[in-house]
């Protein structure tokens, strides 16, 4: 979604086969026009989710975590969004970081850290595998946020388009699927 953002959208591919390539170009035009019409709200819920997927990413690539004295500190905080919260509610960082923190079989796991214009909560249409169902969020004393409107937010993604819908299914999945290898390899 990052992409979007910036209105770059070149393309290229390389390819070697075997055999019969059929390769598929996605039109981005329509896309961007259909992105730069969204609201500012859900814009930054995309682009969040976007972060979500390289932080964790990142965590999964290196499991260990090095040179993090205050891990024990955040891990001990009191939950803004808790495992299991029935809370609906959707909010957006304005200020300061908060930490994502997964719950497995070895303890808490802190996934990464978001920061400002990063979204949190219960995102309604999509389970990422993070918070409120199978992970928390704790905040820096430093942390501000403010309640995004969540019924405008449906709304808007129940007006998406089929394909625009699909990727960020696909990117929901993503970030489920690579939080879940993170688990994985800190088991190991």
């Amino acid at each position: 979604f990052t992409t979007f953002l910036f209105g770059s959208y070149a393309r290229t591919a390389t390819a070697s086969a075997a055999g019969e390539v059929y390769l598929g170009l996605l039109n981005t035009t329509p896309i961007y026009r259909e992105y730069a019409a969204l609201s500012t709200d859900f814009r930054m819920l995309l682009l969040s989710l976007s972060n979500r997927l390289t932080k964790i990413t990142k965590r999964a690539v290196n499991p260990t975590i090095n040179g993090r004295s205050d891990i024990k500190s955040i891990c001990s905080k009191t939950p803004i969004v808790g495992i299991g919260s029935p809370s609906e509610d959707l909010f957006a960082i304005t200020e300061g970081s908060a930490y994502v923190l997964g719950s497995g079989q070895m303890g808490i796991l802190p996934l990464f850290t978001l920061e400002k214009n990063d979204v949190f909560g219960h995102l309604p249409f999509m389970d990422i595998g993070h918070e409120p169902n199978c992970a928390s969020v704790v905040g820096s004393r430093t942390l501000k946020a403010r309640r995004l409107n969540i019924e405008k937010i449906k709304t808007e993604y129940k007006h998406l388009s089929r394909t625009f819908k699909g990727l960020m299914e696909s990117t929901a999945s993503c970030v489920s699927l690579t939080t879940k290898e993170a688990y994985r390899l800190v088991r190991q």
